[in-house]
C-alpha cells in the first residue's frame, strides 16, 4: 500500500498547490479515497480534518496531509472488517437524508447487509450438512463395529461354552475308564487270589494222600 500511495496521491498534492481553490476543489473533489481511508478518518476523527473524508473538502484537507494518509493505509491495513462495519453505519446514515431524493448509493447499501448475511447463512448451512454427513459416517462406523464385535462375542460365547461341553464330556469318559479299570484290576486280583487258594488245596490234598499211600 505504502508504494501504491506516492504514485496515485502525491502527484495530485503537487497540482493541488499551483492551482487556484476553485481549481483544486474541482480536481481533488473528483478523486476517490479508499473505503479504508475513510473509515480510519471517521474512526479516528485526526486532529486538522473539519469534513467528512467522503466530501470534497474532507478529502482536499486529507490529501494535503500526506502523513494522515501513510498513518490510516497502514493503521486500515487487512482490517476489512472495521471497514465493513464503518461503512454499512455510514450507509445507515446516508439512507436517512434530511431532505430531497434519496442518494444512488442508497440501492446499494440497501444490497450490502442482504447479500452478506444470505452468503453468511450458505456458508453456516453448508458447514452444518458437512459436518452432519461426517457425524453420519462416524455414527455408521460404530455401528458396524459394534455389530461385528457383537457377532464376534456370540461366537466367542458359542465356543467357550462347547469348549466347557467338551471338557466336561472328556472328564467324565476319564472318570468311568478309570473306574472301569480300576473295577477289572480287582477283579482280575480277586480272581488271582482265588486261583492261588485253588491251588494250595489241592497241593495239600495231594500231599495228604501221598502220605497215607506210604504209611506203614
Amino acid at each position: 500500500m505504502k508504494e501504491w500511495l506516492p504514485c496515485f496521491f502525491y502527484p495530485a498534492i503537487n497540482v493541488a498547490a499551483e492551482l487556484t481553490a476553485d481549481q483544486r476543489q474541482a480536481i481533488i473533489g473528483s478523486l476517490r479515497l479508499p473505503a479504508a481511508v475513510a473509515a480510519w478518518c471517521r474512526r479516528e476523527r485526526p486532529a486538522g480534518l473539519t469534513a467528512e473524508p467522503d466530501t470534497p473538502r474532507g478529502r482536499a484537507e486529507l490529501l494535503l496531509r500526506p502523513e494522515l494518509l501513510l498513518r490510516a493505509l497502514d493503521s486500515s491495513h487487512g482490517d476489512r472488517d472495521g471497514e465493513v462495519e464503518d461503512e454499512e453505519q455510514h450507509c445507515d446514515e446516508e439512507e436517512r437524508p434530511s431532505d430531497g431524493p434519496p442518494r444512488p448509493s442508497q440501492g446499494r447499501c440497501r444490497e450490502l447487509e442482504p447479500r452478506g448475511a444470505a452468503h453468511s447463512r450458505s456458508d453456516l448451512n453448508k458447514k452444518h450438512a458437512e459436518e452432519r454427513r461426517q457425524q453420519e459416517q462416524e455414527h455408521g462406523k460404530e455401528w458396524q463395529e459394534l455389530d461385528e464385535q457383537s457377532d464376534e462375542e456370540q461366537q466367542d460365547r458359542r465356543l467357550s461354552q462347547r469348549l466347557f461341553e467338551a471338557s466336561e464330556k472328556h472328564r467324565r469318559q476319564q472318570l468311568q475308564l478309570s473306574e472301569r479299570h480300576r473295577q477289572e484290576l480287582e477283579e482280575q486280583e480277586s480272581r488271582h487270589r482265588q486261583e492261588r487258594k485253588d491251588l494250595e488245596r489241592r497241593l495239600t490234598r495231594r500231599r495228604h494222600g501221598q502220605g497215607r499211600r506210604h504209611g506203614p
